[in-house]
C-alpha cells in the first residue's frame, strides 16, 4: 500500500469505528458471545463462544491497527513535508 492508501484506509476505518451503529453492533456481538459462553452446558459450547469472541477481538484489533498505521504514516508524511 502506498502512504496515501494507508492514510485513507486509516481515516475510513476510523470513521467506520466511530459510527454509533457500528459501535452498538460490536457491543451486541460481544455481549451475545459472553452470554453464549455463560449459558454453554458443554466444553464445545464454551469453546465455540470463546472462538467467536476471539474473532471479534481480532477484527477490532486489526481495525485499530490500520487506524494507528494511518495516523503514524500521516504524521511521518507531514514531518517530511516540513523538512525535518
Amino acid at each position: 500500500m502506498t502512504e496515501d492508501e494507508q492514510i485513507e484506509a486509516g481515516q475510513r476505518i476510523a470513521a467506520f469505528l466511530e459510527d454509533e451503529a457500528v459501535k452498538r453492533a460490536l457491543q451486541r456481538l460481544a455481549a451475545k458471545y459472553y452470554d453464549e459462553f455463560k449459558a454453554a452446558r458443554t466444553a464445545e459450547g464454551r469453546e465455540s463462544a470463546h472462538s467467536k469472541a476471539m474473532v471479534l477481538d481480532d477484527f477490532a484489533n486489526e481495525m485499530r491497527s490500520v487506524v494507528d498505521t494511518g495516523k503514524r504514516v500521516k504524521a511521518e508524511v507531514q514531518r517530511r513535508a516540513r523538512g525535518r
